[in-house]
């Protein structure tokens, strides 16, 4: 078992005022660090002044295709993880792995600043993965791999590299092979670890790779307990990762989430588990792993705060396209929702600021808790609505 006090004569994990960094290193850990590990583009400059353009006029037509696009590019997967939605949900209409002729009538018909490869299945099961990640890099987009780690290996890995791929996250949601066991039935502890080592030690001697490496952990109830030691294991085990955690929420109460997920912030034990996020949060202020402070700053305020109405303005910056082609406003939709329209039958745009979308938008503008799915999410843009919060919005309307 990896142990869960941090390094250093002394040091205590328990948090106080000294151990928590001043405001200003909040707002860093918050916005500024997390924004660091993104390579801007002009591309994603200007589709960010289209969002920003807007976000404050809150006008339900973005007015350019999303800076960042999601496409799932596998259904298929050979782990059965206990933080996973594929627990909760399988779609019967999914094509169970994207092939590269599709891949391009979806990516050129938006050509996105940043990309996000993954899927409700393992994307590195899709065999024209490296393509699709050579075919985004040679039109300019930041691509991001999110993979369960099994087959980041030999010459996928390598593969990869060549492609151009910006960036990889390997989920790593324990911190000892029992625990990882139980979480990800099927996954080998030790055989994941010794794949981002080797990819690390690939790259470095890569001529021309410079993609980051983040482990990615998912938090609920079964490895809370976890999480200082996940971070001691990036430190002492993976150096040169980088690191952050996500939270298991529950949306409704699906059988197989509702169990595990964190607590709400008006139930049992929300207190207590924000206190632990807390202890965690310090360890990796220590350890310099300022992306993970970020993360469970973000992880406390869902613990602690009712989210049911904050701003949100992801459908006005990012998609998710399924294997099939359907559009979704974000990825909890892609779960618990409904598409907006579908890219491979209709033109991208026509989809992404189409009616359905309009209505979306205007939807969120208005009162976020209408959308049951919207209603039980905990994510917040802090960022958009503090530079937004004190202008007049113009009101939603139909562009001339």
């Amino acid at each position: 078992m990896v142990s869960s006090s941090p390094p250093g004569s002394g040091f205590d994990a328990r948090v106080d005022a000294r151990a928590r960094p001043p405001s200003g290193g909040s707002l860093w850990n918050r916005y500024l660090a997390p924004a660091r590990v993104v390579p801007l583009t002009s591309r994603g400059l200007a589709r960010v002044a289209h969002t920003l353009r807007a976000t404050w006029r809150a006008h339900p037509v973005a007015g350019a295709a999303p800076a960042a696009l999601g496409i799932d590019v596998s259904d298929v997967c050979d782990l059965a993880c206990a933080v996973c939605s594929r627990v909760i949900h399988r779609d019967p209409r999914a094509v169970p792995v994207l092939d590269l002729e599709r891949f391009r009538a979806i990516y050129d018909r938006a050509r996105p600043a940043y990309l996000l490869l993954s899927g409700y299945g393992e994307p590195l099961l899709a065999p024209d993965l490296p393509r699709m990640v050579a075919h985004a890099a040679a039109d300019g987009a930041v691509s991001t791999v999110i993979t369960n780690g099994m087959h980041l290996d030999g010459d996928r890995a390598r593969q990869l590299l060549d492609a151009g791929l910006a960036k990889v996250k390997v989920s790593i949601d324990a911190a000892d092979p029992e625990s990882y066991q139980r979480l990800r039935s099927g996954g080998d502890f030790h055989r994941v670890l010794a794949n981002v080592r080797a990819f690390l030690d690939l790259r470095d001697r890569h001529p021309r790779a410079r993609a980051q490496v983040e482990v990615q952990a998912v938090l609920c109830k079964e490895n809370l307990d976890q999480a200082l030691g996940i971070a001691r294991l990036c430190r002492e085990r993976l150096p040169g990762v980088d690191l952050n955690f996500l939270s298991m929420f529950t949306y409704g109460n699906q059988p197989g989430f509702v169990e595990r997920a964190l607590p709400r912030w008006n139930e049992p034990r929300a207190a207590e588990v924000a206190s632990e996020i807390r202890r965690v949060r310090a360890a990796c202020a220590a350890w310099g792993f300022r992306r993970a402070c970020g993360s469970l700053d973000a992880i406390e305020v869902q613990l602690t705060r009712d989210l049911s109405g904050a701003p949100c303005f992801m459908p006005w910056y990012q998609a998710l396209v399924a294997t099939d082609g359907r559009l979704y406003p974000c990825c909890h939709h892609s779960v618990h929702g409904t598409p907006v329209g579908n890219v491979l039958e209709s033109d991208f745009v026509e989809v992404w600021d189409g009616p359905a979308m309009q209505t979306f938008r205007r939807r969120l503008l208005e009162r976020r808790a209408s959308d049951p799915v919207c209603a039980a999410c905990c994510y917040e843009d802090r960022i958009l609505a503090r530079l937004f919060g004190w202008i007049p919005h113009v009101p939603a309307r139909e562009r001339p």
